[in-house]
């Protein structure tokens, strides 16, 4: 059975800024919003928290919250 397979992985320790769905989608529509005051070209927009957590947590934490084991 698959489920019983190990994953194979790094050690989690690369870290990532996650955001809510809500506010990624929250952010694109004032985007839209203010749409014709953006300069034509090129526009970058950077969205987080500025708060990390490793890959290592999150997995843990996912683990937790639906009481299963990943085998990560």
């Amino acid at each position: 059975m698959l489920a019983d397979k190990r994953i194979d992985t790094t050690k989690g320790e690369q870290k990532r800024d996650f955001v809510y769905i809500k506010d990624v989608v929250a952010a694109y529509l004032k985007v839209m919003s203010k749409i014709d005051e953006i300069e034509n070209g090129f526009v970058e927009f950077e969205l987080g928290y500025g708060k990390t957590m490793s890959l290592r947590c999150f997995i843990k934490e996912l683990e937790r919250i639906s009481g299963r084991n990943g085998n990560i």
